[in-house]
């Protein structure tokens, strides 16, 4: 989705409000999320892969809350 000109989000329930997708990283592993919602503050979903090597950390407390699984996608 556009605007102004500018990539805005990509729409991935089809419901006209883009969603936005992030990833940032741990001190050992990978968070990916997909932000919804009317200002994108709703997280769908939230991925962690642990990569077994230390790193700096690059995440917000809010982009690290766990999931029980490896996917965790909200209805």
């Amino acid at each position: 989705m556009y605007s102004n000109g500018t990539i805005r989000g990509v729409d991935l329930i089809g419901n006209g409000i883009p969603n936005i997708i992030t990833e940032c990283f741990s001190s050992e592993g990978s968070h990916f999320n997909i932000w919804g919602g009317e200002n994108n503050e709703e997280k769908l979903l939230h991925r962690y892969t642990f990569l077994d090597m230390n790193m700096q950390s690059s995440c917000t407390e809010s982009d690290k809350i766990f999931s029980p699984g490896l996917l965790d996608l909200k209805k």
